[in-house]
């Protein structure tokens, strides 16, 4: 299960103007990560405004790839 908090929060630091590299490093990720969980989020908060269901999205390719680091379970 997404920490969809932690997803939410990156997303309101980048809206609020912080560049990728402050937010990994406020999430603890790399740069890379962090704009991958803010795509993440963009995905799953469109969906929801547009479908009006909480369905989650089906997980990106590069999600299901051997060898990615997977953030932590609460």
């Amino acid at each position: 299960m997404r920490d969809w908090e932690r997803y939410a929060h990156a997303l309101d630091m980048r809206l609020e103007g912080a560049t990728l590299k402050a937010i990994g490093r406020d999430l603890g990720v790399s740069r890379e990560r962090a704009r991958q969980i803010i795509e993440l989020a963009k995905a799953q908060l469109a969906y929801r405004v547009f479908k009006g269901v909480s369905r989650p999205l089906p997980r990106p390719s590069w999600e299901r790839s051997a060898g990615t680091p997977q953030p932590p379970a609460p």
